[in-house]
């Protein structure tokens, strides 16, 4: 490992909590940043936002699918419109030329029908014995289970459904849910289908919260995205709990080795994150954290703050207790991410340039410029 990005995802909040609390470096214990930071610049940008004289032109919706490739170099017209293309293919699956594939989150409605939780849950057991049933249910749509509330969808294309926007379920709280899946519905009968059946299946399994139900949204078609290689001139892997992120490096050719302990969340198992990354034989690693993503989502602050200081700790730490002088890191986020609203948002996050150990000019122009920095010295193929 020549270079490393350790990406926290939705990094970064509302200036009124960083004002309240002066700011994360001063309410969080975070002694390698602060460390490492004396051997480079720290710096605050929007990923979001256009790059100047770059090929991102246009500023992007908020969210981790966009702006990880971004991040990564990836253009925003080759970028699927989706991440579950890129979920599946984490996931081992294969969608054919005449499939698409939706993610489908277990929710839960209250009794006037409004969305309650986009993150419902069954116990093990039950789980179980509905999913069993479910991929035992004939017909054209393929049910492909992932880990608790998270799941995948595989349909018939049309040209009216490829195109269907459906609203978010985490931003959609409180609202209807009938009328959010309503075009879904009418583009796609097999999926309408579907979710009666399911809603039916679900019955016995009501919650304090309400009903539990399905609700697929995000479609995406097979996507094609450049090799990390033929960018950089070098070899990379990604270390990461979630199955976009490990999507993304298979899409790009990187290595994107399976943990088991990383859990996309607070309790994820950081010396398994750590021990991958520096196992790594790839020149370029990068090592996301998904947790202070999760956290915010949960309007939870402190708990936000409470996993950084543990990234601190149990990665940073360690890592640079073993790493080599003229390693060179970014720390940064993808996008903010409100513990006041719980959604994303277009504020800027910290980057953290540097050089371990070696006096180097770490000024980054813009976002834009942190693969050149990490890749330094290295020739694209094409």
């Amino acid at each position: 490992m020549r270079s490393l990005m350790v990406l926290i995802d939705g990094w970064g909040d509302e200036p009124v909590l960083r004002q309240a609390a002066k700011s994360y470096f001063s309410t969080a214990n975070l002694p390698t940043f602060e460390q490492l930071a004396t051997w480079g610049r720290l710096h605050n940008f929007s990923v979001c936002a256009p790059a100047a004289g770059s090929k991102f032109t246009q500023e992007v919706v908020p969210g981790s699918l966009s702006c990880i490739l971004r991040l990564l170099g990836v253009a925003d017209a080759c970028q699927p419109k989706s991440r579950s293309y890129l979920e599946l293919l984490a996931a081992g699956g294969v969608l054919n030329q005449s499939q698409l594939v939706l993610r489908c989150n277990l929710v839960t409605r209250d009794k006037k029908g409004r969305l309650a939780s986009f993150n419902g849950s069954l116990a093990l057991e039950a789980q179980a014995k509905v999913w069993a049933k479910i991929r035992q249910r004939a017909g054209t749509v393929v049910f492909w289970p992932q880990t608790g509330y998270k799941n995948l969808l595989l349909v018939p294309d049309s040209p009216v459904l490829r195109n269907l926007t459906i609203r978010p379920p985490h931003e959609s709280l409180g609202c209807p849910v009938k009328p959010l899946l309503a075009d879904l519905r009418l583009a796609s009968p097999e999926t309408a289908a579907f979710l009666d059946w399911t809603d039916q299946l679900l019955q016995p399994y009501k919650q304090t919260e309400g009903e539990l139900g399905f609700y697929p949204w995000g479609v995406s078609s097979k996507v094609k995205l450049p090799s990390f290689k033929s960018l950089y001139g070098c070899t990379g892997a990604i270390v990461g709990g979630i199955g976009l992120v490990r999507g993304i490096g298979l899409a790009m050719g990187m290595q994107a080795p399976l943990i088991p302990q990383a859990t996309g969340d607070v309790d994820t198992d950081l010396n398994a994150k750590l021990k991958a990354a520096l196992v790594s034989p790839e020149d370029f690693v990068l090592v996301h954290f998904n947790g202070t993503d999760e956290a915010a989502h949960r309007r939870n602050f402190r708990e936000k703050t409470a996993f950084l200081e543990q990234i601190d700790k149990k990665f940073l730490g360690p890592l640079l207790q073993t790493a080599k002088p003229g390693l060179r890191i970014v720390i940064c986020g993808d996008h903010a991410t409100s513990s006041l609203t719980g959604r994303h948002t277009r504020g800027t996050v910290p980057f953290l340039a540097a050089v371990w150990q070696k006096q180097e000019d770490c000024l980054l122009k813009g976002w834009d410029k942190s693969l050149a920095f990490l890749t330094k010295g290295r020739k694209a193929n094409g």
